[in-house]
């Protein structure tokens, strides 16, 4: 699957045309962001802080996105205020894992 760019329109009063190959051209008021890791190579993931995140609406029959995450996988308004816990596409955004923490105190002992 061929995927130039995916975007998902941020304001709803913008307008567009479409070209003679039938490509859509965006025009006045439109803003676009682009949410997903690679669309290129169909990883249709949530980048962080895409407008996808935590604006669905959680149906009581959808438990699990496509890898099996929990669907919601936060409380409310743990990502922003607002958030419903649930994610707009076939996947859930996780909250990446910080890195450890840099060890404190030590010593180097030579033997």
């Amino acid at each position: 699957m061929i995927v130039p760019f995916v975007f998902i329109l941020l304001q709803t009063s913008c307008t567009w045309t479409k070209d003679a190959k039938n490509n859509v051209i965006l025009s006045s008021g439109c803003t676009a962001a682009i949410i997903f890791m690679n669309a290129n190579a169909a990883n249709f993931h949530l980048m962080p802080g895409s407008p996808a995140i935590g604006n669905a609406v959680c149906l009581p029959e959808v438990t699990t996105d496509f890898d099996g995450v929990p669907r919601p996988n936060r409380a409310p308004n743990t990502y922003f205020q607002g958030d419903t816990g649930c994610d707009i596409g076939a996947y859930q955004f996780v909250v990446p894992n910080p890195p450890p923490a840099a060890p404190k105190n030590l010593r180097i002992i030579r033997t």
